[in-house]
């Protein structure tokens, strides 16, 4: 009945998978996802948490309950994964090294539903000769309630070393210890509990495992779930958690919370949460206690439980909104790992995280430095020194300040300055560049894609050293890729940018205000000066404007697809050879085509989605895509085309590795069909 310990876990066949188990994605943001999956006739959604009751058996703990919380679905029978506790507590190798989590270790018996699969080991191979040492003592550690250090008290890992000792395997197909089953739509990352506190580690196995199992499978983190962690771990692509933390924390008397963890009963008098069990011991309106604090495990455990169910409905929020990250850049805070963590992944799988970006948000706050180096902000910089090119034309750069109203030409403050551009005598020949953190420069023709149009950040007037650096950087490049004639440079409290290599032949103009008169008449005399003699008509620079645009969306030169600007509705009309290819859409920030600019953007070959033979009805799904473009992201405008030929147009739902992988879910929102 039970898994043998002296071979590997085996789980279900085929059977179970084939009864037709699925993910259907609802919301998505990045690795996240808010996403629903059928159980027979239940039906439950993720992120969750798992509500986990245990009934004690000699040597074991089979798992008599589990119910999903914050939806209360129940599970029970013979579905549910088996808890394995004592010295022989499972390593997927099969091995029994020691206690995992004092002594709690997951094992699933062979079983028909609902399918899960083991897809491998978060070893970190640093610490083998110390597990060993477990193994001989009998796996048998003496348990410290060490009140100097409560993470180390409450079973977590805080102080310990960072796995960079040797670095976590690395989780392929090929090299896990145990074959995952096909189609699964849960996988379970075993151990997952021993690298909480190890920064590197941590990211690497969940990473790993999300690269393995796929946007179409559910990961499942058993033993880890205290609501300080939930935000991130979700960030990172886990969808399913267990109460397990939260009862061996309260057992030793933690509180859990997002800002940490303390110990009942010293000095938590003012600690109300609003959580059920805690709001039940207060009379709100006397303001005071009205029943002793319960300081047992039970009670403990209730407000555990109820914050880590808070935090899973304050994650799923973020997701729909698109502001999981900026949830996560404040849950990092409260404890050192959590932060070191988020730091690995945005420098060393700055690649992987990308790829599932979305293009587009409805807004970005950055007020810390970790939002420097979050993929959207760091591709956009590198967008800006790959992809762009000024527009035809120009001759001089005028380097402006930033505006807390975006896009920036709707401030006052760049109103005023765009004046004094036009009254210089040839304002076309101007190429204005907006110096800013976090994004470095930002060129005025790019200021409507994300996240130069919606983006906030802490402004004092003082500098850190690392915006310093990026900022120079990025007009450092920019200088060295193109050639201007004249640079002016009307920037305010900026003077590390004057000794960056091209900027000694620039005129510095230095405003206390950027909106003040003799400021702005200064400008209009420079500018005056500097431009050339022979003009440039307006309708020469929006067009130069608009290929500049779809050049920096496509990735690739696109001067086919515009030879005329009209303006209207929605935003500038743009059009080829008369017929008109698409329309730079102002909300969305982005260019929308038509299908005459679908079959210029196909013959790029970029940004397609190559579906089987059928003319799409209404939006595509990911069942009928053969193959997409590695380059898509969520948000992107794409093509969608049969062989050589266009069928449709719209906008991608999912990146290109879950477009292609997943069999559920909407893989292209469809705007022009092409008709039969």
């Amino acid at each position: 009945m039970f898994p043998s310990v002296d071979r590997p876990v085996r789980f279900m066949g085929k059977k179970g998978v084939e009864k037709g188990l699925a993910i259907e994605p609802l919301a998505m943001d990045g690795l996240a996802r808010v996403t629903e999956l059928a159980l027979g006739k239940a039906v439950f959604r993720t992120p969750a948490l798992l509500i986990v009751t245990v009934a004690s058996i000699p040597a074991m703990e089979r798992v008599a309950e589990v119910r999903l919380f914050p939806d209360g679905m129940t599970l029970a029978g013979p579905a549910m994964p088996y808890i394995i506790s004592g010295p022989n507590a499972l390593r997927p190798s099969g091995r029994a090294p020691g206690p995992i989590q004092d002594g709690l270790g997951i094992a699933l018996p062979e079983m028909e539903a609902p399918p899960m699969a083991l897809i491998g080991s978060a070893w970190w191979k640093g610490g083998k000769e110390r597990e060993e040492e477990k193994a001989d003592d009998g796996g048998k550690e003496e348990e410290k309630g060490d009140a100097s250090n409560p993470k180390k008290a409450a079973g977590t890992a805080e102080g310990a070393d960072d796995g960079t000792e040797g670095g976590v395997e690395d989780l392929t197909p090929e090299g896990a210890p145990i074959v995952t089953v096909p189609g699964a739509p849960i996988a379970v990352l075993p151990n997952a509990s021993e690298l909480i506190g190890r920064p590197r580690a941590i990211a690497d196995a969940v990473l790993s495992a999300r690269r393995v199992v796929g946007p179409s499978c559910l990961l499942y983190a058993p033993a880890v779930g205290e609501p300080g962690h939930i935000a991130l771990l979700s960030y990172l692509g886990i969808d399913l958690f267990d109460t397990l933390p939260l009862w061996h924390a309260a057992r030793r008397g933690f509180g859990l919370g997002t800002d940490g963890i303390w110990r009942i009963g010293e000095e938590t008098e003012d600690l109300w949460c609003g959580c059920h069990e805690c709001s039940s011991r207060f009379d709100k309106e006397k303001e005071e206690v009205v029943e002793e604090r319960g300081q047992d495990a039970h009670s403990i455990y209730r407000h555990n439980v109820d914050a880590s169910v808070a935090e899973i409905r304050r994650v799923r929020a973020a997701i729909r909104r698109s502001h999981l990250r900026e949830l996560v850049e404040m849950r990092i805070r409260a404890e050192p790992w959590t932060g070191a963590t988020l730091r690995h992944v945005d420098l060393r799988r700055y690649e992987f995280m990308e790829a599932l970006e979305p293009v587009s948000r409805p807004s970005l706050v950055a007020c810390s430095r970790e939002s420097l180096n979050r993929p959207d902000v760091r591709r956009f910089r590198e967008r800006v020194g790959e992809r762009y090119a000024p527009p035809d034309g120009v001759s001089v750069l005028l380097l402006v300040p930033c505006s807390a109203r975006k896009p920036y030409s709707r401030s006052r403050t760049h109103r005023a300055i765009a004046e004094a551009v036009d009254n210089c005598g040839n304002p076309c020949t101007v190429h204005e560049v907006v110096v800013t953190s976090p994004l470095g420069i930002v060129p005025m023709d790019l200021e409507l894609f994300y996240p130069a149009s919606v983006y906030d950040i802490t402004v004092s007037g003082d500098w850190e050293e690392y915006e310093i650096s990026m900022i120079r950087r990025g007009l450092g490049n920019l200088l060295k890729r193109h050639r201007y004639d004249t640079i002016v440079s009307y920037l305010p409290h900026m003077p590390f940018v004057e000794d960056i290599e091209g900027m000694e032949r620039a005129v510095h103009i230095k405003p206390h205000d950027p909106r003040d008169r003799a400021g702005l008449e200064r400008l209009a005399s420079a500018l005056r000066g500097a431009v050339p003699a022979d003009k440039v008509s307006r309708k020469a620079r929006n067009v130069a404007d608009a290929r500049a645009f779809a050049r920096f969306q496509f990735g690739t030169d696109m001067a086919e697809l515009i030879d005329d600007v009209r303006y209207g509705g929605s935003g500038p009309q743009l059009f080829a050879k008369g017929e008109r290819t698409g329309t730079i859409v102002l909300s969305r920030g982005m260019i929308s085509l038509t299908l005459s600019g679908g079959s210029i953007l196909a013959s790029k070959r970029v940004h397609r989605v190559m579906i089987e033979d059928f003319v799409p009805k209404g939006s595509v799904f990911a069942v009928g895509v053969e193959d997409c473009d590695p380059m898509v992201r969520p948000g992107d405008e794409v093509v969608v085309a049969h062989k050589d030929e266009v069928r449709a147009v719209g906008v991608a739902r999912m990146a290109a590795s879950a477009i292609t992988s997943m069999k559920r879910g909407i893989a292209v929102d469809v705007r022009h069909v092409k008709k039969r």
